[in-house]
């Protein structure tokens, strides 16, 4: 749950003529399909539409039904097992010889990945720290943000301008889960489809947490979500060739079915994540040894250290007594204080998204 890799969604595209070549009445197909999806997923977690000749099915992992006699909660939070995914795939046919024409025309069209962290500080302070960052090809903006939370959009720019949506075909985003979970559901506490891990354990206050009912405190806990999420299947033919290490036009169903059955779906989806974060947010090293402060800049990082930054600038700014003298040392060394903030919250979240491990594969 802390620290894994989840498939928060994935979306797969069928073209109705290989059901025609099979002679599959297509509305039946899409019963059929939602029948049995209905048994591994909460409504609302999967859909199942007809469009532009494309069966397109709709799934979110992280709201999977596991096989449990307890009560849970209905959440995105875990990823059900490799094991699970293999026994629904099976269910759908997609092992089946027969069926081999229709899943290699199966494209994977839509992909989120998901990462939840526990922080040290409160997660708006890490979006702030990030949006002031400059990005490869990426812009950062706030997308959504309310009194108690917001989220931050690192995207490529959108292709065409008369769309609304302001987020192109790869956006990485980060927000507060716990605060979400609070804002839009009313959760204080979940109780977890499965039990937390000794690592996961040793993250989080033992008061927050019970082994035996599965509950977790969420409202107290500096939960950050990281997703990394793509829209085209353009952008997904990256994640085909790192797998496959050859050139591809695009994700196939048969190429993640065949890492599944092998055991090493998440492992090398992991390794994909992690890549990419390094490549486009995460490419500059953090520096291991802090860097000397004067004792008047050290004064202000102390001073300001849990401060908004942004306010006080602006307060002093606004004052104009010539009382408040070297005014140009005061801001300076706020904003000394605030790079060497934010240069801690950065090299943390590298740290803990395991990006100082990665090897770099050319994909």
């Amino acid at each position: 749950m802390f620290g894994d890799i989840l498939i928060d969604k994935i979306r797969i595209n069928l073209p109705v003529y290989r059901l025609i070549q099979k002679k599959i009445n297509i509305n039946s197909f899409q019963r059929w399909i939602k029948v049995i999806l209905s048994k591994y997923f909460f409504k609302g977690a999967f859909n199942v539409t007809l469009s532009r000749n494309q069966v397109k099915i709709t799934l979110t992992p992280t709201r999977f039904k596991p096989i449990s006699d307890y009560t849970y909660t209905d959440v995105n939070l875990e990823m059900p097992s490799e094991e699970w995914l293999y026994d629904l795939l099976k269910e759908l046919g997609c092992f089946n010889s027969e069926n081999r024409r229709i899943v290699e025309a199966c494209k994977v069209v839509k992909l989120h990945l998901t990462k939840n962290l526990i922080t040290e500080h409160p997660v708006i302070t890490y979006i702030d720290s990030l949006s002031n960052r400059t990005y490869k090809r990426m812009k950062a903006n706030i997308i959504e943000s309310n009194e108690t939370n917001r989220t931050l959009s690192i995207a490529t720019p959108k292709r065409d301008r008369k769309v609304k949506n302001t987020n192109g075909d790869r956006q990485f985003i980060l927000y507060d889960k716990s605060q979400q979970l609070k804002d839009k559901a009313g959760f204080e506490y979940v109780i977890l489809k499965a039990p937390l891990n000794e690592a996961e354990k040793r993250l989080i206050p033992l008061k927050y947490y019970s082994e035996q009912t599965g509950y977790l405190r969420i409202s107290k806990l500096n939960l950050a979500r990281l997703e990394l999420q793509y829209a085209n299947s353009s952008k997904l033919k990256k994640l085909s060739q790192f797998i496959t290490c050859k050139e591809d036009t695009g994700l196939q169903l048969c190429t993640l079915l065949e890492l599944l059955a092998e055991g090493e779906l998440c492992s090398k989806l992991e390794q994909f994540y992690t890549k990419e974060l390094q490549e486009y947010i995460f490419f500059n090293v953090p520096q291991n040894e802090p860097q000397p402060a004067t004792r008047w800049n050290g004064l202000f990082s102390e001073l300001i250290n849990n401060a908004d930054i942004k306010s006080m600038i602006a307060l002093y700014s606004e004052c104009t007594t010539e009382k408040l003298n070297n005014k140009g040392n005061f801001m300076t060394a706020v904003k000394d204080a605030q790079k060497t903030a934010s240069d801690d919250l950065y090299a943390e979240l590298y740290n803990k998204l395991g990006i100082a491990e990665t090897v770099v594969v050319s994909a």
